[in-house]
């Protein structure tokens, strides 16, 4: 069929992969979308670039295989070095399917709050975070201190817990006291 048509096969090929892909972006956004009890300090808790590479190669391996091909490097492009080190393909690669599944859903964004935290955390200004969320690396500035509230919240009721269930002391530290 394909041998007398070259056109029946580029749609058939082309619907294929859409459809595959389609199929493969809703297992990304599935994948990067927290339900709606998730504590944050419970996705801080369990985030692992590596772990969410792998779930992401298991969860979409006809897209990871394309970025695997499309990155190889060309025969024009100088071979590495001993001793010489490039990014890491899967963390790349991470990125890439987090930016995916952002722009499906703007819920979709584990990847972004972990790193828009991990940005306040370094010091970078809101003009930084604002440049990287709006590239849809990170979430915005505003989106940030909200998430950094929440945890602050679910952190006391976390001291509330354990005051109730175990002993424990308050300790003052460093008291200037005028005698």
């Amino acid at each position: 069929m394909f041998a007398r048509s070259d056109s029946a096969k580029e749609d058939y090929i082309s619907a294929e992969l859409a459809a595959i892909y389609q199929h493969e972006g809703r297992a990304i956004q599935d994948l990067l979308t927290r339900n709606s009890t998730t504590k944050v300090t419970d996705l801080l808790r369990e985030f692992s670039m590596e772990q969410l590479a792998a779930d992401l190669e298991d969860a979409a391996p006809w897209l990871w295989r394309a970025l695997v091909v499309i990155s190889e490097p060309g025969k024009s492009t100088r071979a590495e070095t001993a001793g010489e080190t490039r990014k890491h393909k899967g963390l790349v690669f991470t990125t890439i399917c987090a930016l995916i599944s952002v722009m499906r859903s703007q819920k979709a964004n584990n990847f972004q709050l972990v790193i828009g935290l991990f940005l306040l955390g370094s010091g970078a200004s809101k003009r930084e975070i604002e440049v990287l969320a709006h590239a849809g690396l990170s979430i915005s500035y505003s989106a940030i201190t909200e998430h950094v509230k929440s945890l602050s919240q679910e952190g006391m009721e976390e001291i509330r817990e354990l005051v109730k269930s175990a002993m424990c002391q308050i300790v003052w530290d460093n008291l200037n006291i005028a005698f």
